[in-house]
């Protein structure tokens, strides 16, 4: 019986002595952050409520419960909630305020509220590659594809190896159609076994596109990705000129036969056409060129594959009419890389990016027009909805220089949701 005394007595002092001792603050800070993503919501709001109970991390819990709120979508709350962390004395805390705010802002749609707030928040903290990323993020998808470059390029100079950056950078070379620059930028994610391994779908692809895009000066480029990056565009019917363009047809042959779809029938059309070139069919390649420049009549690869092949037989009058088709793309390219330039950081003007849009459609790049014509609507909903009409009431253009094929083009044939300027 003494010793059972004695027990709960020496329990009960353990206990008191423990309820006495004071939680670190940094320890439940780490705790809350940790809990901000888990679906256990009671755990994170306890967290919440503890960190809460020390003054000097009042700030700290604001930003939290901010995210959480902008987590479920409740962005006015967590902007409310965001602006009290403003006021905080360290500039860090005020930056990353100003930076949520932003972000908060953005997915609202109210892209110059914005703009501001990401200014504010490289006022705070100029050195911040966060905002800056996120700043150059926000005019990429407007549009704005030269200030994002500067932003990306702010970055890079101080961090050469930001991966989010060097992606970034990447992409806005790409869209721009430098080739070459988004090839060297690209590889530099992909240098290892382990960066190949982990890199994202987009830096493969990317990468993947533009070597295909310069194709001829690359082929030792090509033969490398072929061996170590094909698993990564596994779901990607990219793998398929990939694996052509590195002299493999039967694979893809087979490939082709299980998964094309009608609606990839031009991009069908035009592999084949490869393969066949390939296999020294020239008979089967003007055949399929034929149809693959019928169905995309602004696909730069297309009259590339068929200069090649009238070469081949011969038939100078349409080598000259593939090569005056590929000029005349790479004028519409040049306008449209204009455009992007002369958006300078307009965030709030819909005609600008109608031109885009126009542009976009002039390219035969349907997904790209989308694109921008959803970031119309945070602006102009009523000018986002006849653009999408547009869209939907379009059929396939002419090539921009006549090709007079004795085939007649389908009438009334829809507009394929591809980007035929790939």
């Amino acid at each position: 019986m003494w010793v059972l005394m004695i027990v709960l007595s020496v329990s009960v002092v353990i206990g008191v002595v423990v309820t006495l001792i004071p939680e670190d603050p940094k320890e439940v800070l780490a705790e809350a952050e940790d809990l901000l993503q888990s679906p256990d919501r009671d755990a994170f709001y306890s967290a919440l409520e503890r960190l809460k109970t020390f003054p000097q991390y009042k700030a700290e819990a604001a930003l939290l419960e901010g995210q959480d709120l902008s987590n479920r979508d409740r962005e006015l709350g967590a902007i409310e909630i965001y602006t009290t962390a403003t006021e905080s004395g360290d500039k860090l805390i005020r930056a990353r305020a100003q930076r949520l705010i932003a972000r908060s802002y953005f997915k609202l749609g109210q892209f110059e509220n914005a703009l501001k707030h990401y200014e504010d928040s490289l006022k705070e903290n100029p050195e911040d590659p966060t905002s800056a990323i996120m700043l150059a993020q926000m005019f990429n998808s407007m549009g704005c594809v030269a200030h994002a470059t500067t932003y990306a390029d702010k970055v890079l100079e101080a961090e050469p190896d930001n991966r989010v950056a060097l992606e970034l950078r990447g992409n806005l070379y790409l869209k721009m159609f430098e080739f070459e620059q988004a090839i060297e930028t690209y590889g530099k994610l992909l240098k290892s076994p382990g960066d190949r391994a982990t890199a994202s779908p987009m830096v493969v692809r990317g990468y993947v596109t533009s070597l295909l895009e310069t194709q001829e000066q690359h082929q030792e480029l090509l033969q490398k990705a072929h061996k170590e990056l094909t698993r990564s565009l596994s779901s990607d019917p990219i793998q398929w000129d990939l694996a052509v363009a590195c002299g493999e047809t039967e694979s893809v042959a087979q490939q082709i036969q299980m998964n094309a779809t009608p609606e990839s029938n031009g991009h069908v059309a035009r592999l084949r056409a490869r393969m066949a070139l390939v296999n020294d069919d020239i008979e089967q390649a003007e055949k399929n060129i034929r149809q693959a420049i019928l169905a995309m009549p602004r696909n730069y690869d297309a009259f590339r594959v068929a200069a090649i092949v009238y070469g081949k037989t011969g038939d100078q009058k349409y080598v000259d009419l593939a090569n005056a088709n590929m000029a005349k793309i790479d004028e519409a390219r040049a306008e449209l890389t204009q455009l992007f330039v002369d958006i300078s950081d307009d965030v709030k003007s819909t005609e600008p990016r109608e031109k885009i849009v126009r542009a976009q459609i002039k390219l035969g790049n349907i997904p790209g027009a989308r694109e921008m014509v959803a970031q119309i609507r945070a602006l102009d909903k009523s000018a986002s909805l006849r653009l999408n009409d547009e869209i939907d009431a379009l059929t396939l253009p002419d090539p921009f220089v006549p090709f007079n094929f004795p085939e007649l083009k389908p009438e009334g044939l829809k507009v394929n949701e591809q980007n035929e300027d790939e």
